[in-house]
């Protein structure tokens, strides 16, 4: 296959911008559902929501079509590595687990600090260390993107996909 197969970093880049724009309207309705709470419980509720629906939005579209609609507008598919197959759903999960895993630690400090009323020094650098976690983790993602010739990410040697440009 010609190398030209895997050259995806730019169309991969503007899935995330268009798979964005999809969730605009779902964050507003959200957002103008809680806007007149001030429980932080129904605020944190609305974040997991979302982050379920989105994690639905991937898995789910990924295991079905090989793509979310950010890819098929930009002519991009993610196939099993092996054979550049559809992948099934258990490679789907796998490809989100890692941004599945830091969200989850997130709603865990988010959780904590909502329960105990908290804004002590702890969760505060619980949190910062979750942030530099998730962005430690992007940033090794993109190098590790741009460093092989398939362009596969760390999560595609996680669930052994690969992301290649339509035919």
């Amino acid at each position: 296959m010609p190398i030209q197969r895997y050259r995806t970093f730019w169309p991969r880049f503007w899935v995330g911008f268009i798979d964005g724009l999809i969730f605009l309207p779902i964050a507003y309705l959200l957002d103008k559902v809680i806007a007149s709470e001030t429980s932080d419980w129904i605020n944190f509720s609305s974040d997991v929501l979302y982050g379920i629906v989105s994690f639905a939005y991937s898995i789910v579209l990924h295991w079905r079509y090989g793509k979310t609609i950010g890819k098929m507008v930009t002519h991009v598919t993610v196939l099993r590595n092996d054979t550049e197959t559809s992948i099934n759903l258990r490679q789907s999960f796998l490809r989100d687990s890692p941004w599945i895993g830091l969200t989850m630690v997130g709603w865990a400090i988010a959780a904590v600090a909502i329960g105990t009323g908290s804004s002590s020094g702890l969760i505060l650098v619980l949190g910062k260390l979750f942030q530099w976690c998730s962005f430690a983790w992007f940033l090794v993602e993109i190098v590790t993107m741009l460093t092989n010739d398939k362009r596969r990410a760390v999560h595609d040697y996680i669930a052994d996909t690969v992301v290649v440009r339509d035919s």
